[in-house]
């Protein structure tokens, strides 16, 4: 996730939720004071929402708190509004002229390794809950690991903290773009299909590739670009569309043969004129991240030769997806987009209807947690609708999203 939006699979469409960071001055991340990290590393496990990484921390000696690990977001820390009013964090001093006040942080421990003196900035995750109808509490981003060598083992489930670096001239190393805006942003060249683009590497993302709508007439594609979802940013509504790719995706030494690419004009992808590599490829590979050295190396299956076998995914890494796009208009929700296949096509849900009640309970009275938990679930919901002066109920069976 990059750090003027957060990317949430609520449905099976891919929601861009403005956060409140978004005017932020660039040269303000927040980055700790102080790093200590043990030795030789600090091993923490990886959990998962949906292919994104989680991370158990304590803030302030309180926790632990479960938050995305996000190489898509340069702020240090972004936190739950309802984290700060429990913690009662103070505000820190306005710098360099950012426009939110952000929030001061005694100490932030993930695992062994302790991060001193961290600003953070505040956010609405609405409730955000993960796969697993736990709590989410915000976003720990590359600020916060300036000082230290990142490894997110996906195959082993493990995130390690250590000191050293890369060597930016072995030929597993991929050097970063720089890239101001962005501050920590990581930024890589790669080919798709021959064409050299730059991307993101952005574990905030659940999709495998995004690239801008300009590159759906320069690649070779399998089939027309079908729509997959909707975005939802600040400046508007984006149509997200999906299509296989015809030859050879190139990410350093490692090659993806027809992969499928997301097409959307997402707002800081069009600011970069870059893509974006999620974790839906990432999830099979070692990421280690170098951000002293300016440079990261993607080392395919687990890096530690003692790791056994990828463990099967957990039950609560599968979110579920119901192909409907809708917004609220007061209390009732709008149906904007269903995909055809989907389960909101099964079900009979049609573009233009009204959603009037989710098992038995209105619109008006449910809380946004609850919508989240309910449309993860594999189990069966059901909804009353309205559709031109017609009421009906409809049954709708979430599916693991692919």
């Amino acid at each position: 996730m990059n750090m003027r939006s957060m990317l949430c699979l609520l449905t099976p469409v891919i929601c861009l939720m403005p956060a409140t960071y978004a005017q932020t001055a660039p040269s303000v991340d927040g980055a700790p004071k102080h790093t200590r990290l043990p030795k030789p590393s600090a091993s923490i496990t990886m959990e998962f929402w949906g292919p994104r990484p989680v991370v158990q921390a304590r803030v302030n000696g309180r926790g632990p708190y479960r938050f995305i690990l996000d190489t898509g977001t340069s702020f240090a820390v972004v936190i739950d509004k309802s984290i700060i009013e429990q913690l009662k964090l103070p505000a820190a001093p306005l710098l360099d002229a950012a426009s939110i006040e952000p929030l001061l942080i005694d100490s932030i421990t993930v695992g062994d390794a302790e991060f001193a003196d961290v600003l953070a900035v505040p956010t609405d995750f609405g409730g955000g809950l993960g796969s697993d109808g736990r709590k989410l509490a915000g976003i720990l981003g590359m600020a916060l690991f300036k000082n230290c060598l990142l490894t997110l083992d996906f195959p082993a489930r493990k995130v390690l903290l250590e000191s050293g670096r890369l060597n930016a001239d072995d030929a597993n190393s991929m050097p970063l773009k720089e890239y101001d805006i962005s501050g920590g942003i990581l930024m890589v060249a790669h080919t798709v299909a021959g064409q050299m683009i730059n991307s993101h590497i952005d574990t905030g993302s659940p999709s495998v590739l995004t690239l801008l709508n300009k590159w759906r007439d320069k690649l070779p594609l399998i089939g027309e670009p079908r729509m997959v979802g909707r975005a939802y940013t600040p400046s508007g509504t984006v149509d997200l569309r999906q299509a296989v790719l015809n030859g050879v995706l190139k990410i350093g030494k490692h090659e993806f043969q027809n992969p499928k690419v997301n097409f959307a004009d997402l707002g800081p992808m069009v600011t970069a004129d870059c893509g974006n590599i999620g974790s839906g490829l990432l999830k099979d590979f070692t990421l280690i991240v170098d951000q002293k050295n300016r440079c990261v190396r993607l080392h395919r299956g687990s890096a530690d030769a003692n790791a056994s076998a990828s463990p099967e995914p957990q039950k609560s890494d599968k979110p579920c997806r119901i192909g409907v796009a809708f917004h609220i208009e007061g209390d009732r929700w709008m149906v904007d987009d269903v995909i055809p296949g989907d389960p909101g096509d099964k079900a009979g849900l049609r573009t233009g209807d009204i959603i009037l009640s989710l098992n038995g309970e209105s619109t008006g009275e449910i809380k946004r947690a609850d919508v989240g938990a309910a449309f993860r679930s594999p189990k069966p919901v059901k909804l009353k609708i309205q559709r031109d002066e017609k009421t009906m109920t409809l049954t709708l069976t979430p599916t693991p999203a692919d």
